[in-house]
């Protein structure tokens, strides 16, 4: 089926965006976690919110939908796991620990914190540098000691 007078949806993953022709109009949505919950989960799994929910881990590799969501990965796989990407992974560049990820959600806010013992965060000394929709969280390693960085993902209301 082509574009045209009649109906037409299409959705394209990664980033979600769902297509809708309507009389000749292209109509662009980005889609929602709602939208992609849709796309992943049965309707009797949608009703249980230990296996769709916001914090559910599905796949038991304790990565919870939202930042599954987040990232574009399949909740119901292992992440990491064949056909489905890894988390960001973090690298050293220079004197500074970054990690680098795609932050093409909309409706989620993307941000960094660091630790040095795992216990306490905070963005303190967190810089978070975006191109496009590329996004890199660094921060300087300390000449003793151990630096930490997480990304924090937030739904935003």
């Amino acid at each position: 089926m082509t574009p045209g007078s009649r109906p037409y949806f299409t959705f394209e993953p990664p980033g979600y965006q769902l297509h809708l022709w309507r009389d000749g109009t292209l109509v662009t949505h980005t889609a929602t976690f709602g939208d992609w919950q849709h796309l992943w989960f049965t309707p009797a799994h949608l009703g249980d919110s230990s296996i769709a929910g916001v914090t559910a881990t599905p796949a038991n590799d304790g990565v919870p939908n939202l930042v599954k969501y987040a990232f574009n990965l399949n909740p119901l796989r292992t992440t990491g796991s064949q056909g489905n990407p890894s988390l960001p992974v973090p690298t050293v560049s220079g004197s500074n620990l970054t990690l680098t990820f795609n932050a093409t959600q909309t409706d989620v806010n993307y941000s960094a914190e660091a630790s040095t013992d795992l216990f306490d965060w905070s963005d303190d000394g967190v810089t978070l540098q975006a191109n496009g929709t590329l996004k890199t969280a660094s921060h300087a390693i300390p000449t003793s000691g151990a630096i930490y960085l997480r990304i924090v993902i937030t739904p935003i209301p």
